[in-house]
C-alpha cells in the first residue's frame, strides 16, 4: 500500500489519489477469492442450461479470473514501491529489507503455519496463491541493490525483462500457469511490476497527465473481456495456456493502471473501499481457508445458500487476520525500519 503522506514539488500527490489504490487491490483480491471458488456458478441460480443461455453461462463462469488479478497486484506493487522513491539518489538497504520484509513475511509465516496445523488439503490450497508473494519477496529483495543501477534506466530494464519473458515462453511453449516456471516465476512476471515503477516515475514527473489514453470504460470493459478469454481458452476451449494470456494482458493492464491513476487524482473514492483494501493482502492470504472448509463439508457443489455465507466467512476471517496478524506486523515493521533509516542516517528519515 502507499504512504499517503508522500509529497512531491513536481505534481501535487494527494492522500484521497493514494487511497485510490486501495480500492482496486480490494476488487483484485475479491477477484482472486472468486476464481478460488466464492464466484456462484450461473446453473447454481438458474439451473441447468441450453442454447443461448449456455453461451451467458459461460460468460459468467469464465468472469474470474485469478491469474489476471494478480497481474493487477504486480503492477500496483510496482507503482506502490516506487513512487515515493522516483527522486531519491539510493533506497537505504537494510530499512528497505526490514519494512518490507516484516510487513510481508510475518503474515506469511503466521498463515503457513496455520496451514500447516489445519491440515493437508489447506497447505495445498494456500500453496496456489502463494506464488505471487515469493515474487514480490524476490523484488522486494533485489529493488534496493538495483536501484542505483537502475535510475533513469527504467524502460531499458523493462524492455529487457519483457524479452526475457518472451524467452521463457519460447521455450516452454507449453507452461500452463505462471507458477509453473517454478523458480523463474519471478522473472517472468518481472516486466508487471516494472511498469509499474515506470508508472509511478511518469507520475512524478507529470508525464502522465499528458497522455492520451483510451476511454477509462473501455479500458475496464476490456479486463473482464480479458478473463474470459483467457479462462474460456484454458478450461473450455483448446487449452491455451494461461501463461500466453499473462503475457497478452500486460499492454491492457498497464494502459488500464494509467488510466485509472489519471482518474484518481479528481475523483472521489469509496472509503468503504478503501477501509477494505487495506486489508487486501489478508483477504488474498485467508480466503482460501473458508473455502477449503465449505468444500470439505459439502464434497460436491454447494447449495446456493451456502455462497454468501461463505462470502461473509471470507470477510470474517479476513478481518481477524488483519487486526490480529497483517495490522500489528505493518505498525512494527514501519517503527523499526524508520528507526534503523535514524540511525544510519541521521536527518534523512525525517524528511522522507
Amino acid at each position: 500500500m502507499c504512504d499517503s503522506a508522500v509529497k512531491n514539488e513536481d505534481v501535487n500527490i494527494s492522500a484521497h489519489f493514494v487511497r485510490g489504490l486501495d480500492t482496486l487491490r480490494f476488487l483484485a483480491a475479491s477477484v482472486v477469492a472468486a476464481g478460488h471458488g466464492a464466484w456462484i456458478p450461473f446453473n447454481r441460480f438458474a439451473g441447468e442450461t441450453s442454447g443461448p443461455l449456455k453461451l451467458i453461462a459461460g460468460v459468467w463462469d469464465s468472469l474470474p479470473n485469478g491469474t489476471l488479478a494478480v497481474c493487477v497486484f504486480f503492477f500496483i506493487s510496482g507503482f506502490c514501491i516506487h513512487f515515493p522513491n522516483v527522486a531519491k539518489p539510493r533506497v537505504a538497504i537494510l530499512p528497505f529489507w526490514v519494512k518490507r520484509g516484516l510487513r510481508i513475511g510475518v503474515p506469511l509465516i503466521v498463515i503457513v503455519c496455520a496451514a500447516h496445523l489445519a491440515g493437508k488439503q489447506y497447505v495445498g490450497a494456500l500453496d496456489s496463491v502463494l506464488w505471487s508473494v515469493y515474487c514480490e519477496l524476490a523484488y522486494y529483495a533485489l529493488y534496493p541493490v538495483l536501484f542505483p543501477i537502475l535510475r533513469g534506466r527504467w524502460g531499458r530494464a523493462t524492455a529487457a525483462s519483457t524479452c526475457v519473458s518472451i524467452g521463457l515462453l519460447t521455450v516452454f511453449p507449453g507452461t500452463l500457469r505462471p507458477f509453473d516456471f517454478g523458480i523463474l516465476t519471478f522473472v517472468f512476471c518481472a516486466p508487471m511490476w516494472l511498469l509499474g515503477a515506470i508508472l509511478a516515475e511518469r507520475y512524478r514527473s507529470g508525464a502522465l497527465f499528458n497522455d492520451h489514453l483510451p476511454s477509462i470504460w473501455l479500458l475496464r470493459g476490456a479486463l473482464p473481456a480479458c478473463a474470459v478469454l483467457a479462462t474460456f481458452l484454458f478450461y473450455r476451449g483448446p487449452k491455451i495456456p494461461l501463461t500466453w494470456a499473462v503475457a497478452a494482458f500486460v499492454p491492457v493492464g498497464y494502459l488500464w493502471l494509467a488510466k485509472e491513476l489519471q482518474r484518481l487524482t479528481s475523483h472521489r473514492t469509496n472509503d468503504r473501499l478503501e477501509a477494505l483494501g487495506g486489508a487486501a493482502y489478508s483477504i488474498y492470504l485467508v480466503h482460501r481457508f473458508p473455502l477449503t472448509l465449505f468444500g470439505d463439508i459439502y464434497h460436491t457443489h454447494l447449495p446456493l445458500i451456502a455462497y454468501p455465507v461463505q462470502a461473509i466467512a471470507i470477510g470474517l476471517c479476513a478481518y481477524a487476520f488483519y487486526q490480529a496478524v497483517e495490522y500489528p506486523s505493518h505498525k512494527f515493521s514501519k517503527r523499526l525500519g524508520q528507526r534503523l533509516q535514524r540511525v544510519g542516517a541521521p536527518g534523512v528519515a525525517a524528511r522522507q
